[in-house]
């Protein structure tokens, strides 16, 4: 019995030790590790309640605590975390736990639920944080529209339009307004350039963007007084959380033959993360479906520079993009004289028309614009921000003697910034955002262009301060803000006698705002905002006295105007009834001394030929419209889209149509998405919109009458998988002829004709 007694033993010896030497390599084979991080939305804001979880193991989870912070042990053999919330966008983010016990990361933001029209994904603020109305381009979008401008993009959503000159040049327009009265901001750094000139597009390189907001006829108090027509902001993509990733993309488009080329890399190891990138356009002549545009081609070639180093509890940032392109005007806008010009009004086709090339000539435009930003910020507490900008615009003209490439307008402006900004939680319960701001710009015309300079040289000073509260209490929130703008301007100028006048202006004004929302229990929500803003006179406003050569316009500015003065009311409701979502919009606007261009009876003759004559005037104005969205789920695979935009804009003061605002649009698109396995996608759309003709205008104060209503067509379809994206769009598919209202080369050509469009984009 003993010796069974101690063989017995020895057999329970054998078993436990085997079954400790399995658990200690099952540990060693799961080995933990620690994963901190922070959830918020796109303002920086935290999210409660967010369920963080192991994609290869859904048991492992955690969820945010009420300053959106989390803890999660992980095995270090889990590549990807699943982030999900109750009205927000999932989000996969990959994790890299080689030789790391704890690991922090950083740049997790969640967006809410979307939804698709014309081939990309809009959210028009369905799940709102604010009672501002906001819509969304998120990064998906961006690479299916690559090689599109910031315009075109933005087209895409209800109430934004284009303000084109010819086919290249394109400024975003929403609710009728642009230029000085739309705020760009790329990467939280206002952008400064000639943003003045209706053929001035906004400088930005879109391969730097991740996802791009537009808040409409808000944003004045917390980003700038003259934002009286809204906010666009530019911001970038996270930085994957691996040692090194990076991008292939290409577009080639049939029409202009136009290629572009973009490369990227980035990394993150431990606290520290940076990105390259940098891309080339390179195009030529663009036609209609009966003609070449003759010298439209563009170049283009952009680099940008990342870096960010953040601890648990602040970081800085370190971020530099430099944009530059070169430009064709079409030549048949510049006409030698009154009589040619009216014959091609009348005839209808250009006085110019050759065949495709590359080659730019003159007329022809040439941009760079530099971007330097350096930030540091305590989460969600405090951020300081320097800004340097360097903008340089030359315009070439047709020129005798030699002197072609002399440029007849070249200026040069700098604009340094400083913002200081403060968020404060559980004020009087709610949140108190408060911050200061400076800026000094210098412009000035560099000599030896032997042309009188279209605008002044000048240097400005603006200072801002502004506060904004919210609060929440349960379905209710409402937020209410304050700021006041102090601006004093230099202007160096020749008068009438040909003497050097140094003359200098003062501005300052407050703008506030006030909103309220409810979020009902059935899944609908109603907000509304009252914003009062101003904007002073821009410098070509003021002294424009000269052909501007990119819109081949004679503009004559008035030294006399005064600060626009903006009183704006909108009303929001979004609703989801099953398979049915629906947004709608109204908005009411009246602004004080509005200035507007307003043609002139006759076109001038010049030394440089015959143009139409513009001059600067101001109204009392008031303009109102709706914005209506429909999205209908009709199953798993197909979906309807549809999409209106309404818009009166009215010359109070003289009781006539205010010129140059976008007519009616009606947009349907129907769209089908299946899945080929679990990593492959394919997706197609059809697409339809109509273009009403511009009714409400002054048709004895313009040049030739507005164009007919139109119908354009769109088709795509492609490829998404989670390495690679292929795309094949063909706008314009029917090869319709028209012409657009609100482009200024309408009195001299039609649009551009039918467009392929294949689009590459890999990551690795």
């Amino acid at each position: 019995m003993p010796q069974v007694f101690e063989t017995m033993l020895q057999i329970r010896v054998y078993l436990f030790s085997f079954f400790l030497l399995s658990i200690v390599h099952f540990l060693q084979a799961q080995e933990l590790v620690r994963v901190r991080g922070q959830v918020i939305d796109f303002e920086g804001k935290p999210i409660i309640g967010v369920n963080i979880v192991a994609a290869e193991a859904p048991e492992k989870g955690a969820t945010t605590d009420a300053n959106g912070y989390f803890t999660l042990m992980v095995s270090r053999n889990d590549k990807k975390l699943l982030f999900s919330h109750i009205g927000y966008e999932q989000k996969t983010m990959d994790i890299a736990l080689e030789n790391q016990s704890d690991v922090y990361l950083t740049n997790i933001q969640l967006f809410p639920k979307e939804w698709t029209i014309e081939g990309i994904d809009i959210h028009a603020s369905a799940i709102q944080d604010n009672t501002e109305t906001k819509s969304i381009l998120t990064q998906e979008n961006i690479i299916a529209q690559q090689g599109l401008s910031l315009a075109q993009m933005l087209q895409q959503m209800s109430g934004v339009s284009n303000l084109q000159t010819g086919s290249s040049i394109g400024k975003p327009v929403i609710h009728g307004l642009h230029s000085n009265r739309l705020l760009i901001l790329q990467n939280g750094v206002r952008q400064e350039g000639q943003q003045w000139g209706l053929d001035h597009a906004p400088e930005i390189d879109l391969q730097t963007a991740g996802k791009i907001w537009v808040l409409k006829g808000a944003g004045a108090v917390r980003y700038g007084a003259d934002a009286i027509a809204g906010v666009v902001l530019v911001e970038p993509a996270p930085i994957r959380l691996a040692p090194l990733n990076g991008y292939i993309a290409t577009t080639t488009m049939s029409n202009g033959r136009q290629q572009q080329v973009a490369v990227g890399l980035e990394g993150q190891r431990k606290q520290f993360s940076w990105r390259v990138q940098s891309n080339g356009k390179y195009g030529g002549n663009v036609h209609t479906p009966n003609y070449y545009l003759a010298n439209t081609g563009i170049r283009e070639w952009n680099l940008s520079s990342q870096m960010r180093y953040e601890s648990k509890k602040w970081h800085i940032e370190l971020f530099y993009s430099r944009f530059a392109t070169e430009i064709g005007i079409f030549s048949g806008a510049h006409i030698g004289n009154l009589s040619d010009l009216q014959g091609v009004i009348a005839r209808g086709t250009p006085f110019i028309i050759k065949d495709f090339d590359y080659q730019l000539e003159n007329p022809r435009q040439k941009v760079t614009h530099d971007l330097l930003k350096v930030s540091f910020a305590k989460h969600q507490s405090f951020e300081l921000t320097y800004a340097f900008q360097y903008n340089k615009r030359q315009e070439f003209d047709i020129r005798r003697a030699g002197r072609s490439e002399i440029p007849a307008l070249d200026m040069q402006l700098f604009t340094h910034s400083i913002e200081a900004a403060w968020k404060i939680k559980n004020i009087a319960s709610g949140d108190l955002q408060m911050g200061v701001q400076l800026q000094n710009q210098q412009n000035s015309n560099i000599a030896g262009t032997g042309v009188k300079p279209l605008i002044p040289n000048y240097s400005t000073i603006n200072i801002g301060a502004f506060a904004l509260l919210r609060q929440l209490y349960s379905r209710w929130q409402w937020e209410a803000g304050l700021r006041y703008d102090y601006k004093m301007a230099q202007v160096l100028r020749f008068n009438a006698s040909g003497e050097i006048e140094n003359a200098h202006f003062l501005f300052d004004n407050f703008s506030a705002s006030a909103g309220l929302m409810y979020v009902g229990a059935q899944k609908w929500t109603i907000s509304t905002h009252l914003t009062t803003a101003w904007r002073p006179p821009a410098m070509n406003e003021l002294f424009s006295e000269g052909l501007h050569h990119g819109v081949a316009a004679i503009e004559l500015g008035d030294a006399t105007l005064k600060s626009e003065k903006s009183y704006q009311w909108h009303i929001d409701f979004q609703m989801q009834w099953g398979r049915l979502s629906l947004e709608t919009n109204a908005f009411l606007q009246y602004i004080d001394d509005f200035i507007f261009l307003q043609p002139l009876n006759e076109p001038i003759l010049s030394v440089r030929g015959a143009f139409p004559s513009f001059a600067y005037r101001a109204t009392r104005a008031l303009l109102y419209g709706a914005d209506v969205s429909a999205n209908w789920q009709i199953n798993k695979d197909f979906s309807l889209q549809t999409q209106m935009s309404l818009l009166q804009a009215k010359d109070l003061k003289n009781e006539k149509f205010l010129p140059l605002m976008p007519s009616n649009r009606y947009t349907a698109a129907l769209h089908y998405e299946k899945k080929l396995g679990k990593a492959l996608q394919f997706h197609t759309y059809y697409n339809a919109t109509w273009v009403d003709k511009q009714y409400l205008v002054n048709e004895t104060e313009d040049y030739m009458p507005p164009p007919e209503a139109y119908w354009l067509m769109e088709a795509g379809a492609g490829f998404t998988h989670q390495k690679y994206t292929i795309n094949l769009t063909v706008y314009n598919l029917t090869n319709n002829i028209y012409r657009e209202y609100m482009n200024r080369f309408r009195y001299y050509a039609d649009e551009m004709g039918r467009n392929y469009v294949l689009r590459l984009y890999y990551k690795f």
